[in-house]
């Protein structure tokens, strides 16, 4: 199967090239670990309280688990694929590109702008997020914020390699945690303050104009697909990372539901879109700061992505195959990644105030691909005869869930 792509080479161990110092640096299990998590928890989760107020407690109960056990498969199968290409090409794969490579080359093309486009997406996303957050606590108008975070943000994003920066990715996972800790420790108090009279209040509200839309939020919350290349290159002990997706994604799980039931069981059928602003007080504000700054900082690892496709730089092995190797920190690499950086800042700026429907449609066509569809894809290609009956039909039930999800979600999207 390997010989019907020419990019798949199996290398000969005497034959493998040593890259020496221009190997990328990598991680151990803490800071993998460290990174892992941060690629995966996001204030998304804490929208769980929201979904529970509009589509009831037995639907988010029931799809959120079955979500997460499809989630860990894929991600699983997209591991099994990963270690495979080591063991066959005797190297890893030095980016998503050649990851990917396997596909057609259309499917490999519209997996690319996928994952561009939603990378792109959530980078803008993030840059919104915290200027529009910071902006207000410090009482500054936001074209001002977006003028003052542009440097820093720049700074932050010329650092090539994961590793380096695993100390902001360390911190921005405690902001998180700390934030959504917050939104748990005051929802629990409202309840034991006020009781739960509102907790088994039927939800009135048209379920079916929210349920794909929190099925959507249900894919995002565990999606990696789009960082599973950058992360498993980061790290020492590659096959580690499946344990991980079965700890951190059910961790990650159990703790969004228990924080969702909280805030439901606190503001009833009235929990805001925007669930800190139902805490008010001092919990709300350390919510909005917190998640912010951690924006700020991981905003490099969601962006990791979009530069490991652009960033190729090749030299030839001793059969003559190109060998793909880190990206060069030179003068053609700077002005790279500060256009980059500087076009996300410029877009976000524009695109403020009609961003949620940006993000909506390009979150529901291409990241139900990225998330669902591509990695069916990818496992089925690579591993065709080697797989569980079990894994087949995950493929498939991702695959046909993306299908349903992708022109729904988009139009209500589009329509909302």
């Amino acid at each position: 199967m390997l010989n019907e792509t020419p990019l798949l080479v199996k290398l000969n161990p005497s034959r493998r090239r040593k890259v020496g110092k221009s190997a990328p640096k990598q991680s151990n299990k803490l800071i993998s670990t460290i990174l892992y998590i941060k690629s995966f928890v996001g204030m998304t989760g804490i929208s769980v309280g929201y979904f529970f107020s509009k589509v009831g407690v037995i639907p988010v109960l029931t799809l959120y688990p079955i979500i997460l056990i499809i989630s860990i498969v894929l991600m699983n199968n997209l591991s099994d694929v990963y270690l495979s290409i080591c063991e066959e090409w005797g190297r890893k794969p030095q980016n998503t590109g050649e990851f990917v490579s396997i596909l057609n080359p259309v499917t490999k093309r519209v997996f690319g702008v996928s994952i561009i486009a939603c990378q792109y997406c959530l980078c803008m996303a993030y840059i919104i997020l915290f200027c529009n957050e910071l902006s207000s606590l410090m009482n500054i108008t936001i074209h001002s914020m977006f003028l003052f975070c542009s440097v820093p943000l720049i700074l932050i994003n010329l650092f090539p390699s994961l590793v380096q920066l695993s100390f902001l990715s360390f911190v921005g996972s405690f902001l998180i945690f700390s934030s959504i800790l917050t939104v748990f420790g005051s929802s629990l108090f409202g309840v034991l303050d006020y009781g739960l009279d509102d907790y088994f209040v039927p939800v009135t509200s048209d379920v079916s104009s929210h349920i794909f839309t929190f099925m959507g939020a249900c894919v995002f919350t565990f999606e990696g697909t789009a960082v599973v290349v950058v992360l498993m290159n980061a790290f020492k002990e590659p096959k580690y990372i499946k344990k991980l997706n079965v700890g951190v994604l059910t961790f990650l799980c159990c703790l969004f539901i228990a924080t969702g039931l909280l805030v439901y069981g606190r503001g009833g059928t009235n929990v805001p879109q925007i669930v800190p602003l139902m805490l008010g007080g001092f919990a709300s504000k350390y919510v909005f700061a917190a998640s912010s700054f951690a924006l700020f900082l991981t905003h490099p690892l969601m962006a990791a992505t979009i530069y490991d496709m652009f960033e190729k730089r090749t030299e030839k092995d001793a059969d003559g195959k190109a060998i793909q190797l880190p990206p060069e920190v030179n003068f053609t690499f700077i002005i790279r990644r500060v256009g980059i950086v500087v076009s996300m800042l410029f877009s976000a700026y524009l695109l403020r105030n009609q961003f949620g429907k940006v993000n909506g449609i390009v979150s529901s066509s291409f990241g139900s691909y990225i998330t669902l569809i591509a990695p069916a894809q990818i496992h089925m290609k690579f591993m065709k005869n080697n797989m569980t009956p079990f894994q087949r039909l995950i493929d498939w039930i991702g695959i046909i869930l993306g299908v349903i999800l992708i022109p729904i979600g988009t139009w209500e999207a589009i329509i909302e």
